[in-house]
């Protein structure tokens, strides 16, 4: 397999920025017409083979998606009929979301997202339709590696989803205990797990990059980090880190990454089974 893409933040910054903001629109939508799941998967997006969409919605009696064709550069709203819209991703805007799905769902029944707080898409100008296409072509890559590496876990796990908040695109592993002294009723905290995901960077870490984290926090991450490459991080979060630009120069990328997330969950797995143990014992 080739190499990743290169995917210097600061090379596409104003592009990632757009796509984003019009991820958190989509994560909204979802969010306010998608019953609660479990850990917060229903403001969650999927990655589709053309980009980031909400998936399949029930909205009243009728139904429908928007999604970011990042291959013809368009947002898409779909609907159970034969009606449709889509407009440029470069020059969408807020209001004229909205007044799609006031079109194709009615006003009554857009009426809890009208009321929502929503991103301004007009503060994020920038778009290139290059850098959108390399994004999708690596994206569409870590999304299967991620697929290939949670469908070899046993236990709960979640589907691979695009976070909009973050537009971090990560899988999370429950290992099926709960934390000693946390009211079992507290979803949020009362679960074991690891999360597995990729960020495009952020302010703390200026580029791309892959992540594991541990819930609870252990006392030493350092027997998660046999994999070649891999790294302590313990600014702003705590775990472990692949920087993405080492795939850019692998003959292999996704068996290397693969490999990352492999190690770090077994690293992990044992030892909540060993803090869950001692945990027990005293």
């Amino acid at each position: 397999m080739p190499p990743f893409p290169p995917l210097a933040l600061d090379d596409w910054r104003p592009t990632r920025d757009r796509l984003w903001a019009c991820a958190r629109l989509l994560g909204k939508v979802r969010s306010v017409f998608t019953a609660r799941q479990r850990h917060w998967s229903h403001i969650s997006l999927q990655f589709g083979t053309l980009g980031p969409t909400t998936g399949p919605i029930q909205a009243g009696t009728g139904r429908f998606e928007i999604g970011l064709d990042l291959v013809h550069h368009r947002l898409n709203l779909l609907t159970s009929t034969p009606e449709g819209w889509s407009v440029p991703i470069g020059e969408v805007t807020t209001d004229q979301v909205l007044e799609a799905l006031e079109a194709a769902l009615g006003r009554e029944v857009l009426a809890p997202l009208v009321s929502a707080d929503l991103p301004v898409l007009d503060r994020h100008a920038g778009y290139e339709p290059t850098a959108a296409k390399d994004y999708l072509a690596a994206m569409g890559r870590v999304d299967s590696v991620l697929r290939t590496f949670r469908g070899g876990l046993h236990g709960e796990v979640s589907t691979v989803q695009l976070w909009p908040h973050h537009f971090d695109l990560a899988v999370l592993w429950l290992t099926g205990r709960q934390v000693a002294g946390v009211d079992p009723s507290d979803e949020d905290l009362a679960d074991e797990s690891a999360n597995f995901g990729f960020s495009t960077g952020d302010e703390g870490i200026p580029g791309p990059y892959f992540y594991a984290t541990v819930y609870p926090r252990l006392r030493s991450y350092a027997g998660l980090t046999r994999h070649a490459g891999s790294v302590l991080q313990e600014q702003g979060w705590q775990g472990v880190r692949l920087d993405y630009e080492r795939l850019t120069r692998m003959e292999d990328p996704e068996q290397d990454l693969l490999g990352f997330l492999t190690s770090v969950h077994r690293a992990a797995a044992a030892a909540l089974a060993s803090r869950a143990e001692q945990t027990s014992e005293g």
